[in-house]
């Protein structure tokens, strides 16, 4: 597809909202939003029914000014497809664990 020349609306499933913050922290309301609007996540609205939420884990946040922070963290965006009333990750993961006794610990 040719970005410059064509452009693309992703349509949503009846009632699938895009995603928004609805807590009353500023900082990271502006962090959630500004990474389900990050221009990688549309590469996985293929469909009608993908949903791209945020997922910071904001570790500490320091104020440099009234106007400015500074935070640290990981800073996730993860994306789901929705199939009748249900959510599913995209890319589904089985994980085998086994308990191993380490010396010295």
């Amino acid at each position: 597809m040719n970005q410059e020349s064509e452009s693309v609306i992703f349509e949503r499933e009846p009632g699938l909202h895009a995603y928004a913050y609805s807590g009353d922290d500023l900082i990271e309301g502006a962090i959630a939003n500004f990474l389900a609007a990050d221009e990688r996540a549309k590469g996985y609205l293929t469909e009608p029914g993908y949903v791209t939420i945020s997922s910071p884990m904001i570790y500490k946040i320091e104020m440099i000014d009234a106007a400015h922070a500074k935070a640290y963290g990981s800073f996730w965006i993860l994306n789901y497809i929705q199939r009748g009333d249900i959510l599913f990750r995209e890319y589904p993961v089985i994980l085998t664990l086994e308990k191993r006794m380490v010396s010295g610990r």
